[in-house]
């Protein structure tokens, strides 16, 4: 992978079991092909995972810091994979991917971009962090703005985290959108070349497949930047952004402001 010009990240199967899954679906979900490692019973294999299947909708939400939130990855348990063991795109289960009885995931080898040093796992902290906080969190937009669905313990937030280049992504954005100045912003403004993007969603509208506003992490920054890594966040009715020589207190300080009429 590294002749080809990647720079892999391997990700080993360990304690944090729930913790692991996540991140296989948020590089699956980025439409990023893994070699997935199985080892068991004196077996070692490895298979490509290129997709998964359609989501289940029987999911609780948890609880953090006041707010009912459900992550995406929650709604996935089988995993379409190509194994010379099997037909071409098997859908598997998770926890069964393999032919072979009693065989589990030992790791996963992820062909990233060179420029790309923000892992999975720190884009999921940062994102679940800026959602849950007392005051540039979601809940207070949801309160005081109107959207097609309302917020409640059964109608939880839901959140689906993907890797992407901005390039894409605006390109997408400036045509999806539901205002004018949106997608305008979204055209203009620069972008790191890789970007995680958390779209936020309710329930009921994320089975629809729609959403009402994202949070924005540059990629290419380090594990060890923070919440510097934030480049825009988007709730009903508050925009926060901030240009590459601002700093992080930019968004935040957007995001203070009355509401005005920005929305998916």
């Amino acid at each position: 992978l590294k002749e080809f010009g990647f720079a892999p990240r391997i990700y080993k199967a360990g304690a944090y079991e729930d913790y692991f899954k996540r991140l296989f679906y948020y590089y699956v979900e980025s439409g990023i092909p893994m070699v997935v490692t199985l080892d068991g019973n004196d077996v070692g294999h490895a298979i490509v995972c290129i997709g998964h299947s359609q989501q289940i909708t029987d999911i609780q939400s948890k609880e953090i810091n006041d707010l009912y939130i459900i992550n995406s990855a929650d709604f996935h348990e089988h995993y379409v994979i190509m194994d010379d063991n099997q037909i071409p795109y098997a859908v598997q289960k998770y926890s069964e991917l393999s032919v072979y009885d009693n065989i589990e995931i030992d790791s996963i080898i992820v062909p990233l971009y060179k420029r790309i040093f923000l892992e999975a796992g720190y884009a999921e902290a940062f994102t679940f962090q800026t959602l849950t906080n007392s005051y540039f969190g979601v809940k207070k937009s949801l309160e005081e703005y109107d959207i097609e669905e309302r917020y409640s313990k059964d109608n939880p937030v839901v959140v689906r985290l993907f890797l992407t280049s901005s390039r894409s992504y605006k390109t997408f954005r400036s045509t999806n959108h539901g205002h004018p100045s949106l997608g305008e912003i979204y055209t203009h403004l620069p972008m790191p070349k890789f970007v995680w993007v958390a779209e936020i969603s309710l329930k009921d509208l994320f089975l629809q497949e729609k959403i009402f506003g994202e949070i924005i992490i540059d990629a290419t920054a380090t594990d060890s930047t923070g919440v510097d890594s934030l480049v825009a966040i988007h709730y009903p009715g508050y925009f926060g952004y901030r240009l590459p020589n601002e700093p992080v207190t930019r968004i935040f300080d957007m995001l203070l402001q009355p509401p005005h009429n920005v929305q998916r």
